[in-house]
């Protein structure tokens, strides 16, 4: 058996092997890789409190994010991140294992950012989306419309 022949056996019997991963690599990734959402929990307030985050799929109802922390004061929180996938998001702040107030927004892929803030008496959450998806509002304000006259104070 001469040396090309063998040469070509090889190749032949490694790309055969390799031909099984790649379709079990595919399977694995189906659907694209999902990106992160980071959270921010920031505590505003002058006593110790409670939160339970839970993040719940929009198609099927099913949890996919549950953690709980004790904030102090002045105290910031840099939770897991959540996936950035459609789900409906939940911020219950708890008084004496009771609850006390209930925040609730939707998640998207477009959001970049969740910010929690947490206060004696109640919780809030902010959601930063991408760039190319809010609208600049504070160089529209200072601009009058075109069609309208600057007003005068003087009497004519």
């Amino acid at each position: 058996m001469n040396r090309r022949t063998m040469l070509r056996a090889a190749g032949v019997t490694a790309l055969a092997g390799l031909a099984g991963c790649a379709d079990s690599i595919e399977s694995h990734f189906q659907g694209g890789v999902q990106g992160v959402i980071p959270i921010e929990i920031t505590h505003e307030g002058e006593q110790s409190q409670n939160v339970q985050l839970e993040a719940f799929d929009r198609e099927n109802d099913r949890q996919t994010y549950d953690q709980g922390y004790t904030i102090t004061v002045d105290e910031r929180v840099g939770p897991p991140h959540l996936e950035a996938t459609e789900q409906r998001f939940r911020v219950t702040r708890f008084e004496d294992e009771e609850t006390g107030s209930v925040a609730t927004e939707t998640i998207t892929p477009d959001t970049q950012l969740v910010r929690i803030r947490v206060y004696d008496d109640d919780v809030d959450i902010d959601l930063s989306f991408d760039e190319e998806d809010t609208e600049n509002v504070t160089e529209d304000a200072d601009i009058e419309p075109a069609d309208e006259e600057p007003s005068s104070t003087a009497d004519d």
